[in-house]
């Protein structure tokens, strides 16, 4: 933890998200949706139906009036370069009766990769999470999205599950990983 408060007093600065960033939170996690995304949808159509409802300013303005929701943005020197969503029990779509916290979003702009961003907020979900007394951390990564899935292993996630669902139509399975918060990383 003292290695992200020295990120975040140097140059990078974590906020949470409110309805007055609504719009700024559609942009993102529309482009950020994109540059991870687009490309694995077989009918552009369908990526952009799919991302339309998924990302809408109704949507996520749901979802940040949530009350066991948490967005919250990564800011370099000002400028907005990824976010997360944290939900706590009760907001979850899967593992409604499981007492543990799920990273829903874990999102950073594809030019601001390799700036230990996505580390900085995997760290501050982690640290969320054990702050409220949850035993673990969980999260669903895309079974195809490999880069995300060696970037959980090195951060101490193991896949426990799998999930099986449809997105526009296409069977689609993610590996559902872990880390507990009550034993030493």
């Amino acid at each position: 933890m003292e290695d992200l408060l020295e990120i975040c007093r140097s140059h990078l600065r974590l906020n949470r998200v409110t309805v007055a960033d609504l719009n700024e939170l559609v942009q993102i996690s529309n482009q950020t949706y994109f540059e991870t995304f687009f490309e694995a949808f077989n009918d552009p159509d369908a990526y952009y139906a799919y991302a339309n409802e998924a990302f809408s300013a109704d949507r996520l303005e749901k979802e940040l009036t949530e009350v066991n929701t948490a967005f919250y943005f990564a800011r370099v020197n000002g400028v907005t370069a990824g976010y997360i969503k944290i939900n706590y029990p009760d907001a979850r779509a899967v593992l409604q009766d499981n007492p543990a916290a799920e990273l829903e979003r874990i999102y950073v702009l594809s030019g601001y990769h390799h700036h230990h961003i996505g580390k900085t907020l995997l760290t501050y979900a982690i640290y969320r999470a054990k702050s409220k007394g949850f035993p673990r951390l969980w999260l669903a990564v895309w079974e195809h999205n490999h880069k995300a899935i060696r970037f959980y292993e090195r951060n101490g996630f193991t896949q426990f599950a799998t999930h099986n669902y449809q997105v526009a139509g296409d069977p689609q399975t993610d590996l559902l990983m872990h880390i507990m918060l009550n034993t030493p990383r």
